[in-house]
């Protein structure tokens, strides 16, 4: 899996998950699709019946009138014809009946159709003795009782017709609305399965994985949980544990080079350490043996083997600084801290430096400068590194200054600074020069000495004491490297109780 697709052999879960969610899906519209259908067709059919019946109940009513009043033309008219229309109409009233009858079978009209076909034999008798004796006025009557009794007959399955097509839309609304609700239920029980089964097999997965990969460090075994997962999640897991191993092997053998090469590195400038005080201390013994004629015409020698010695220990201090840094053994153990004088003694120590370039090195500083929290030790270090930077990447007749000031608006906090007329630092350099082991194309055609560590072991310095190193530069202008410290408010220097920053 490593070019990004699936292997052969690995299950492939999101297809099959793919596939079942749309097979469901499918078979989901497909049974809704035929519900649905079968319900319109039921609830056309039977608004099909009810229309039809309706429709036939004014011709049934018509043929009933035209049937009266053919017995009406049979009785004043004898021998007309008409007595063979009546029996033609009362076979036509006969069949429309029968057809009534057929469209009302099965049906809640059953019943009311039953009960009209029932008065049709009745109306029939009655038109008939009627025919027979037109002058009995009893016979009349019966006769006209028969035929009302038979078109409220009609009436009354007209009204039942009409209460059938209401009840059956009405019944039609509740089916729509319950299948709605079925359908809605049926898509939410679909969609909390889903959910769930996502969540078991996919989401808690990734979330534990997630968990578990937030709390692992390098040095720590990846512990793999058994969890119910899909086998694209239970591979990732196994390649995460893979991964995993692999990087503490690499970091185990990194750990181990770290250790010899800072071994190395210790041992190596020590020796060095102790080679520059071999060279420093002969140099002061050579000097205490010349005459004081001879000590004065060779000052100058004397000087550059001394700025070079403090140079070459101030590179050592910085190498060995930066061994501890990298092993993590750099803390800041603050106290009241003289910042004014460790800049007073750090210029007066880079002076010979400055003074080979004829720069001016001035202090910028109030004389009532408070004390400050520091780490004494290192920051002087930290302090060393800048003006040495400052004084090598300046050209001759340049300015170089330290000094002290207080924050603006930050009461009880004081910016220690150094500002130069050198060469400047491009943006670009800005963000790398803080990396460590890195100077700038113009540093290094300046100055071919150092190791581009000074300003990386500053700035973990700086850090250390809880500050940030900012820098202000323009290229060809200059530079102003600056660390804000808190005054110091725990009592006078001499009484002052160390404590870790």
């Amino acid at each position: 899996m490593a070019d990004g697709r699936l292997s052969r052999g690995a299950p492939r879960s999101h297809i099959v998950i793919l596939a079942v969610l749309s097979t469901g899906l499918v078979a989901g519209a497909l049974g809704t699709f035929w519900t649905d259908r079968r319900r319109e067709t039921r609830l056309q059919d039977e608004l099909s019946q009810d229309m039809a019946v309706l429709s036939s109940l004014p011709n049934l009513r018509g043929e009933a009138r035209r049937f009266d009043l053919l017995t009406q033309f049979s009785i004043s008219e004898r021998g007309a014809g008409w007595p063979v229309k009546r029996v033609s109409a009362e076979a036509e009233l006969r069949a429309r009946l029968a057809e009534l009858a057929g469209r009302c079978a099965s049906s809640a009209l059953e019943r009311p159709c039953a009960g009209l076909s029932a008065t049709l034999e009745p109306f029939v008798a009655a038109e008939d003795a009627r025919v027979k004796t037109p002058s009995v006025s009893a016979a009349q009557e019966t006769a006209r009782a028969r035929r009302e009794q038979f078109l409220d007959a009609i009436s009354s399955i007209a009204d039942a017709a009409s209460d059938d097509l209401e009840r059956r839309l009405r019944l039609a609304r509740g089916e729509s609305l319950r299948l709605i609700l079925t359908r809605l239920a049926i898509q939410l029980t679909a969609a909390l399965i889903g959910s769930g089964l996502l969540y078991l097999f996919v989401l808690r997965p990734i979330a534990l994985l997630d968990e578990q990969s937030a709390r692992w460090s390098l040095g720590v075994a990846w512990t793999e949980g058994k969890l119910p997962a899909i086998a694209e999640l239970k591979n990732l897991t196994t390649r995460f544990a893979d991964m995993a191993r692999r990087l503490n092997e690499q970091y185990d053998r990194e750990k181990r080079l770290n250790e010899f090469k800072t071994s190395l590195v210790s041992a190596v400038s020590h020796e060095f350490g102790n080679a520059l005080s071999i060279i420093s201390n002969a140099a002061f013994l050579l000097g205490e043996r010349m005459s004081e004629e001879q000590r004065e015409e060779a000052r100058p020698l004397f000087e550059i083997v001394r700025s070079n010695v403090d140079v070459l220990g101030g590179e050592v201090l910085n190498i060995l600084s930066s061994a501890r840094v990298e092993a993590g053994r750099l803390d800041a153990v603050v106290e009241a801290v003289d910042v004014l004088g460790i800049l007073r003694t750090s210029i007066q120590r880079m002076k010979p430096l400055a003074l080979r370039k004829k720069l001016k090195l001035t202090l910028d500083a109030s004389a009532h400068a408070p004390l400050l929290k520091a780490d004494p030790a290192i920051l002087n270090l930290a302090i060393s590194n800048l003006l040495s930077n400052a004084i090598k990447y300046t050209h001759e007749n340049g300015v170089v200054v330290a000094g002290i000031r207080s924050e603006p608006n930050r009461p009880g906090e004081w910016r220690v600074f150094t500002r130069d007329t050198g060469i400047g630092l491009s943006e670009a350099d800005k963000a790398r020069i803080l990396r460590g082991h890195y100077r700038t194309e113009q540093g290094r055609r300046m100055t071919p000495r150092g190791f581009g560590i000074g300003l990386s072991l500053t700035r973990r310095i700086v850090e250390a004491h809880g500050s940030r190193l900012d820098i202000d530069s323009r290229l060809g202008v200059g530079s102003e490297f600056s660390f804000v410290l808190p005054e110091w408010r725990g009592g006078s220097q001499t009484s002052a109780r160390r404590e870790r920053a």
